[in-house]
């Protein structure tokens, strides 16, 4: 295969780069959308694939749209703002049905129309943005897409616009007053990450510096200078990761100034977040991707409920109205504390939260009575442990399981493991939770069979 030559676009790979075969083999093109005709050069030959970049597209499709930002093609944060929004639907969709009918061996007809996001743009309520120094000066942005090498930001179409302005204010400070950024390669220097956490509906923002070592001189100085350019900020938390990592949190948390936490409203409740707290980061578009979970569910007043991986408790403590009892789990210390509060502000008693692995905790003694009749699971994208899924469906045996995923394919795969035998499939709802990127969510609906 020469290094530059045409091909045609006829499909995506999962990570929304346009995918064509040259001679059998498939090339993956970056930026690239299904039906272009394209010049292309590669950028990495294996015997199994190519990967290539856009020279000239000779053929272009309806469906490209100019980037609303500048760094775009630099920055590795999105993927598809070259796509129209009508065509990253499409593509997400296309996603969850190849992996459900490849991976999980079920029907097609079980797959509904994906729910689009009536916020295409600024819809992300966290910022985590990588710190380095470059050309002798701090920037924080994005890493550029497969690397570690930091595209510095002035704003994200994406980010709230309260992001915008944390990470523009503290890149100031940060420089005014030399504070060194971190480089992983020698383990020197101070500053990690800058985080943003903006409350959507409340107003309300957290400044969180990542920082290499708890000392620092210059807090009552920094402080003063956030205060002063964003009244919206509320709490003010150092977290330090001294680990030679690229985990992004460490263990010690200190608060610098004001609350541990901000208030954030959604779902007709109220729920502190922390720091560390799992917290969709799509604010009015988790309501509607909860409001399609909890009708899924069938909810009935003497129903039980596990919520597995419950985060700050959002999804479950939305449904407690409907249940005799919840129950949470997750293995973040923190979020279970904020579960636990989160319950308490908002006046449900019948809710109590659990930290620790979700197999181990249901494995234990006093938990042998807990037979939940319906189970909301919202993991990571690693999706379950199968250990996990058959303590579901070979000792608690929930008549129902809401399957609420932000991956294709390890919602496959598990969904093979419970169609096998106990469950059956009833409906998967993709859900856009993530536009400009390939990210997508979905709802799944499981029924025990003869339940």
């Amino acid at each position: 295969m020469n290094n530059t030559y045409e091909v045609t676009i006829d499909n995506y790979g999962h990570s929304g780069e346009g995918v064509g075969r040259v001679g059998g083999k498939p090339v993956f093109v970056s930026g690239a959308i299904v039906g272009e005709r394209l010049l292309v050069r590669n950028t990495e030959n294996k015997k199994s694939y190519s990967r290539a970049k856009i020279v000239e597209i000779l053929d272009g499709s309806p469906e490209r749209v100019t980037p609303r930002c500048v760094i775009y093609e630099r920055c590795g944060g999105c993927q598809l703002q070259h796509l129209s929004y009508a065509e990253q639907l499409r593509m997400k969709r296309s996603s969850v049905v190849n992996a459900i009918v490849r991976i999980g061996g079920l029907d097609e007809s079980i797959i509904g129309a994906i729910l689009p996001d009536m916020e295409e743009f600024g819809y992300r309520n966290k910022m985590q943005l990588p710190v380095q120094h470059k050309h002798d000066r701090l920037v924080a942005g994005f890493f550029a897409q497969g690397t570690h090498t930091v595209i510095d930001m002035e704003n994200c179409p994406i980010q709230h616009n309260l992001n915008d302005q944390i990470a523009a204010c503290v890149k100031k400070i940060a420089k005014d007053l030399d504070l060194h950024a971190y480089d992983e390669r020698t383990g020197r220097g101070w500053l990690r990450h800058i985080i943003g956490r903006a409350g959507v509906n409340t107003g309300e923002a957290m400044v969180v510096l990542v920082t290499a070592m708890p000392i620092f001189h210059q807090k009552n100085e920094f402080v003063r200078r956030v205060r002063e350019a964003l009244p919206q900020v509320v709490s003010i938390v150092q977290i330090v990761n001294s680990q030679n990592t690229n985990v992004i949190l460490g263990v010690r948390e200190i608060v610098l100034w004001g609350k541990n936490h901000i208030t954030e409203a959604m779902c007709g409740l109220n729920f502190e977040l922390s720091a560390k707290s799992f917290f969709q980061v799509n604010t009015h578009q988790a309501e509607r991707l909860y409001a399609v979970a909890k009708q899924a569910a069938q909810l009935q007043p003497d129903d039980i409920l596990l919520d597995a991986y419950c985060g700050a408790g959002a999804i479950g403590l939305f449904m407690a109205n409907k249940v005799k009892k919840i129950v949470g789990v997750d293995i973040v210390a923190s979020a279970v504390e904020n579960a636990n509060r989160n319950a308490i502000i908002n006046n449900i008693a019948n809710a109590e939260y659990h930290c620790g692995d979700i197999a181990a905790v249901l494995s234990k003694p006093e938990m042998e009575e807990f037979l939940p009749t319906v189970v909301v699971v919202d993991p990571p994208r690693t999706g379950c442990d199968e250990n996990e899924l058959r303590i579901y469906a070979d000792k608690i045996k929930p008549h129902r399981i809401i399957y609420v995923s932000c991956n294709p394919a390890t919602l496959a795969r598990d969904l093979k493991i419970l169609c096998a035998e106990q469950y059956e499939c009833l409906s998967v709802t993709p859900v856009d939770m993530f536009p400009q990127t390939y990210h997508v969510e979905s709802v799944t609906v499981l029924q025990r069979k003869n339940s």
